[in-house]
């Protein structure tokens, strides 16, 4: 129907809501923002709503191009047209272009809330700076390329990428680090932070080198700790150094003391870091807010070492900050190619034609070769096939019967309970073992990873009919039907509590204690062995025999089984299947219908934002 007037337009988001098109914020917010403006005007609903709706989808802005003049709300509504569009809106007293005050903001003809086009300026314009500082950064050449010859030998047949991002780290303010699972972003981090400590020791031995390690989440940063400490008993430098490397790192909302219970705690006062080095890793979980608060705590002249990979699930909340400063990146600027070749011994390729930004382009390395997967490896092919889209290949490896990648046909949600008890078995070893240290540890051998959390097929009803499963084989025991904890219950946390010191992601186990047999929670202690909590205590929780793929990201286990929805759903993308395939080290059994797998496969994540732009 033709474009309607603004009261109508208000009756049409209400019945949106209904209908599950806009949640209720969606369809309020706009209302408000029609009322503050003194009038429905048709378009500033439309705008508002819709650019609500586009934050709770994890987009930063609106692109009225892309929107103009296009059926919204089930065909309801027709967009009016790009030039009408931005004149009404400008003409708004809640709209405001680059500068001024607003609720609104309409910046190259794409509509922000104020909070994202702060938070994205803040990241667009601080990452160039940092970029930008690093013509600052003097070393000791000698000491480098003998650190460098030292802890990553010489690779005369290929280029030594790992080696290459580490000389990039120690030339450079900002470093982001970009490699798919095996790909040896750890092992990588642990000795270009030998080669700064030892570039620091040569300039400046009185005062230490302080570095930060971080992560978005507690599980994340807990393997990123037992990573270093594994790495750290390999490195061939001087015991001083060893000792300095930090092997705990901790959440980003613990290193910027972020307390969300305090109100908006993205724009919360954040006093400056005492790091002159911050590591995050898992970047790719980071979301637009949570990078911008990051960046406006660093020092002018810390050092940033983002790691992460660019292919996998942009984080749940709003922006996909990784993905967008990669996205530019085409090789390096020539001068800079040189000197790498220089310092490495390797010839590093230039950029076939210049970037928009050359300092940007300098800061960024993506590693290409994995150590995790064999060449034959079913795994590492079937990822690299779902990455690049190639339906035909997926399909050739789905049915090649490779030993480490089975496919399942998806059953009917009637018979899930006979396919759960099959499940429910791989988790027979770890109920039988004798403390909670040695369950802990026995969890990363199984997991079930879903797409969905709601439905027949989702983690709610998986994690039910696995429990069901267990108790008929007298695996756990629930005679306290008044609590829903007993002894062997893998439980995830999933809010941040800072009396506790668990974090959203944080894994668990439910325990005797072996003095008192009163049932206690059980978590991995940063510093080395494990601590209980009593069960009162816990911060909000669920049961995790299985999780949803958004909820495994920084973990690894042995063997999954990777559940996808019968129905094709927007949600599961080729970035959810690759990130849920790469959990898995050794086995991935895919429990999938071919067609909707296929059509996951052939769909990618697109998020609306200006970051990439506004980078390159």
């Amino acid at each position: 129907m033709p474009y309607s007037a603004g009261v109508i337009v208000l009756e049409q988001l209400r019945a949106a809501v209904t209908t599950g098109e806009l949640r209720s914020l969606d369809m309020h917010f706009a209302d408000y923002m029609a009322e503050l403006a003194g009038g429905q005007a048709p378009e500033l609903l439309l705008a508002a709503a819709l650019v609500s709706r586009q934050a709770g989808q994890g987009h930063t802005c609106l692109p009225l191009e892309r929107w103009a003049e296009t059926p919204v709300l089930g065909g309801s509504v027709i967009t009016p047209s790009l030039a009408v569009w931005r004149t009404a809106l400008l003409a708004s007293s809640m709209v405001t272009t680059p500068g001024g005050r607003a609720p609104l903001v309409l910046d190259n003809d794409r509509l922000y809330l104020l909070r994202y086009w702060r938070d994205e300026t803040t990241v667009a314009d601080r990452l160039r700076q940092l970029a930008q500082l690093s013509t600052t950064v003097t070393v000791d050449e000698s000491v480098l390329v003998d650190g460098l010859q030292r802890l990553f030998g010489s690779n005369k047949r290929a280029i030594d990428w790992q080696k290459i991002a580490a000389t990039i780290a120690c030339l450079q303010r900002l470093t982001v680090i970009s490699g798919g699972p095996g790909t040896g972003k750890t092992t990588t981090v642990v000795r270009l932070l030998a080669l700064l400590f030892e570039l620091h020791q040569a300039s400046q031995p009185t005062r230490p080198l302080r570095i930060a390690l971080a992560a978005p989440t507690g599980k994340a940063a807990t393997r990123l700790g037992e990573a270093i400490k594994h790495q750290k008993a390999n490195l061939n430098c001087a015991e001083s150094v060893l000792a300095a490397i930090p092997e705990q790192p901790i959440t980003l909302h613990r290193l910027l003391a972020i307390r969300p219970n305090l109100g908006d705690w993205a724009h919360q006062y954040s006093p400056q870091l005492a790091a002159d080095v911050v590591v995050v890793d898992e970047a790719s979980m980071v979301d637009l807010p949570l990078m911008a608060r990051l960046l406006r705590a660093l020092a002018p002249q810390t050092r940033l070492i983002l790691l992460g990979d660019k292919d996998q699930l942009a984080s749940v909340e709003a922006g996909a900050v990784l993905g967008d400063i990669c996205a530019g990146f085409n090789g390096y600027p020539p001068a800079l190619a040189e000197q790498l070749s220089r310092l490495t011994g390797q010839t590093v390729p230039a950029q076939s034609a210049p970037a928009s930004d050359d300092a940007l382009s300098g800061s960024i390395c993506l590693l290409h070769h994995g150590y995790r997967f064999t060449g034959d490896s079913g795994i590492g092919r079937l990822a690299l096939a779902v990455n690049q889209g190639d339906v035909t290949t997926a399909q050739s490896l789905c049915t090649s019967h490779s030993p480490d990648l089975i496919w399942r046909d998806l059953v009917r949600p009637e018979q899930m309970p006979a396919l759960l008890s099959q499940s429910a078995a791989h988790f027979a070893q770890y109920l039988k073992v004798e403390d909670p240290a040695s369950a802990l540890a026995a969890l990363i051998h199984y997991r079930v990873l879903c797409a969905l959390r709601e439905g027949p097929y989702g983690v709610v009803e998986v994690n039910r009919g696995i429990e069901m499963a267990l108790q008929r084989s007298g695996l756990i025991s629930r005679d306290n039907r008044a609590s829903r904890l007993y002894r062997g219950q893998p439980i995830l946390i999933t809010r941040n509590d800072y009396g506790s010191k668990l974090f959203n992601g944080d894994m668990g186990v439910i325990w005797p204690d072996p003095v008192s047999g009163r049932l206690m929670a059980w978590f991995a202690n940063p510093e080395g062995g494990v601590r209980a909590l009593p069960t009162p205590l816990l911060p909000r929780f669920e049961t995790a025999y299985a999780l949803t793929v958004h909820k495994s990201q920084g973990s690894e286990f042995h063997q999954i089984a990777l559940v996808l929805p019968a129905e094709s759903v927007p949600l599961v993308t080729r970035e959810l299947v690759y990130t849920g395939l790469t959990r898995a080290r050794e086995t991935v059994e895919l429990w999938a219908h071919w067609p909707s797998f296929a059509t996951a496969i052939s769909r990618s994540v697109e998020r609306d934002t200006g970051l990439a732009g506004r980078l390159w």
